[in-house]
């Protein structure tokens, strides 16, 4: 690794040592906030959001996961693992003034977090490395896997299986809900993500956290729509989700270019099969959005734009891959769709159970600026921080409803009491 180097991100001065990146305010931290990226995700993604707390909470320790960067094809599981070890290496380095920890996960990193946190929480203290569990906000996360919501529905099974073992491996698999070949001898032959909801000890690691927000994008997020994102099983079908889909759905606020939307639980499995079946009937007829051409096309600039960013990981990895494949099977195949209906619903039905702020994010011109990465403002590189800076006034939103101010602390400290 090279040496110490100066790095300027929008104005936040931090000091880059071999692999690790510290903000210059971390002397005497008390709070510590972890940012995890995406699939084919990279730290420098969230230099936007690392600025603006910056700036909002400067008492605040922002760190970047790094140990997923070219690493996101070998699972959740392995994902959530490394995320778990750099998220205690750090609170070491921090020392015991730490008191408390938050976490921000987005896309296939919010995954990632949810596996992590059940390493993290000492189940008889609740607490992390003796810290309180602060926030958990998971951002546009695929908690039900991608399989029945958006546009992933109607690609022909045979290419899903391409797409999701060979350029994107086990993690592709598992978001297919077509992992169970995976799985390790001796343990449950079911998928990951079902696992990760149905499991108590999981489940309690997340509840553990005062502050728990989902997060997702209402209308024109390709990659992950507000179905899978803010685990709405009642959206099954839907292409192109909008405001009147989602459950007591209420507007919160009006910002440039942008809606905050509030939205209400789901309830039992029934009615949200009842519900999912609907929505799927209202698809078929026509009732899918705006399906318009822009809308089209905006889908395929932005399917080539992501294509172009894993193309050259995908490449290197392609020849292994071929080589140490798994063997097709019944139990390692996509799912079929009722199955796969009832699996999704099993899933919505054990996160709510946990309980959740629901935010829904609906941006202006979405069908022009793809929403994925908007509602993070990201910023990998000049050209991405300008294109998606329309996203801002979201990421200034969302950072105000992590409640990292005191009166957040307090209500921590009152919650903590009361437990």
């Amino acid at each position: 690794m090279g040496g110490r180097s100066r790095c300027a991100w929008m104005g936040a001065v931090s000091i880059r040592e071999g692999s690790r990146c510290r903000m210059s305010v971390a002397a005497d931290v008390e709070h510590v906030c972890f940012l995890v990226h995406g699939l084919h995700g990279s730290p420098r993604d969230f230099r936007y959001m690392e600025w603006a707390l910056h700036q909002t909470h400067p008492g605040v320790r922002v760190h970047a996961v790094r140990c997923n960067e070219r690493r996101t094809h070998d699972g959740v599981d392995a994902g959530g693992q490394r995320v778990a070890r750099e998220v205690q290496q750090v609170l070491q380095q921090c020392g015991e003034r730490v008191q408390y920890v938050s976490l921000v996960g987005y896309s296939l990193g919010g995954l990632y977090v949810r596996r992590a946190v059940v390493d993290l929480v000492d189940e008889r203290t609740g607490r992390i490395a003796g810290a309180r569990a602060h926030t958990l906000m998971l951002v546009t996360v695929p908690h039900l896997g991608v399989r029945s919501y958006g546009l992933w529905r109607y690609l022909p099974r045979w290419l899903l299986r391409v797409a999701a073992g060979w350029l994107v491996g086990r993690t592709g698999r598992e978001l297919m809900l077509a992992d169970a070949a995976d799985t390790p001898p001796g343990t449950s032959n079911e998928p990951i993500l079902l696992r990760m909801a149905t499991d108590r000890r999981y489940q309690r690691a997340l509840q553990v956290f005062a502050v728990r927000v989902l997060v997702g994008n209402v209308a024109y997020d390709w990659m992950v729509n507000a179905g899978t994102a803010l685990s709405l099983a009642r959206l099954q079908g839907v292409v192109a989700v909008r405001a009147h889909h989602l459950p007591h759905a209420r507007r919160l606020r009006q910002l440039p270019q942008t809606k905050i939307w509030h939205v209400g639980e789901e309830h039992s499995l029934e009615e949200n099969a009842a519900a999912a079946a609907a929505a799927a009937a209202a698809a078929a007829k026509g009732d899918r959005g705006v399906l318009a051409w822009p809308w089209l096309l905006a889908m395929m600039w932005w399917s080539a734009w992501n294509t172009l960013l894993g193309a050259m990981a995908a490449a290197v990895a392609l020849s292994s891959k071929w080589r140490h494949r798994p063997q097709a099977s019944a139990a390692g195949r996509t799912a079929r769709a009722p199955d796969r209906l009832r699996l999704e619903r099993r899933i919505a039905a054990a996160l709510s159970a946990v309980g959740w702020e629901r935010i829904g994010v609906e941006f202006a011109m979405g069908w022009l600026i793809p929403a994925h990465n908007r509602v993070v403002a990201w910023s990998r590189n000049p050209v991405g921080a300008w294109l998606w800076q329309s996203g801002r006034p979201a990421v200034h939103y969302l950072i105000e409803r992590m409640r990292l101010t005191e009166a957040g602390k307090e209500a921590v400290e009152m919650d903590g009491m009361k437990g």
